[in-house]
């Protein structure tokens, strides 16, 4: 063998090593930047007015705010891994509702909340409702959870719904699963 062979050999074993080593890194990189799993943009300290005709309807508070593209097996969303908070307005800017949670999603195509951890709603008659989990379904004008909830009245009474609730999405008429009130299970 001479000495261009020789060298021929040895830049072919190179370039083999080099090219089936990037392609190892190139599907570990890939894996890594899967675009589901990284947000299209990322907020902080996000204070956002919804107004409807001039009349600001919600206001919501976050330290961070996350939004995902949609993918082909997955739609659009956007999540407050922090926790929110969101104010709900009359028409003379009382607030007429309050939520408050640790952690939360909104899923634009289906107009559907989620709230997880530590949940807290609280309605115009000062009646505070506390769960871990709560879906809010803005298309349907619904609430509802299926575990553990708690409504505390003004008046100091409690109503638990072992199973979860439903309600309308003023929080003034809900409905119970798995009921107690005051301890007592109906």
């Amino acid at each position: 063998m001479n000495k261009y062979t020789i060298s021929l050999y040895i830049f072919i074993a190179i370039a083999i090593l080099i090219f089936h080593s990037c392609e190892n890194e190139i599907a570990k990189i890939q894996a890594i930047t899967k675009k589901s799993e990284m947000p299209l943009l990322t907020s902080y300290d996000v204070n956002v007015l919804y107004s409807d005709s001039g009349l600001i309807k919600t206001q919501l508070n976050s330290p961070e705010v996350n939004d995902y593209a949609e993918e082909t097996d997955k739609p659009s969303y956007t999540e407050f891994p922090n926790g929110l908070n969101i104010m709900f307005y009359d028409t003379n800017m009382v607030v007429k509702a309050s939520l408050t949670a640790k952690w939360g999603q909104y899923q634009k195509q289906k107009k559907m909340w989620e709230f997880k951890n530590n949940v807290v709603l609280v309605n115009i008659e000062n009646d505070t409702l506390t769960t871990e989990h709560l879906f809010v379904d803005t298309e349907n004008e619904k609430m509802t959870s299926d575990v553990y909830v708690c409504i505390k009245k003004k008046d100091g009474s409690k109503m638990q719904g072992k199973k979860g609730f439903e309600s309308n999405l003023t929080f003034t008429k809900y409905q119970f699963k798995g009921v107690s009130y005051d301890g007592w299970n109906y």
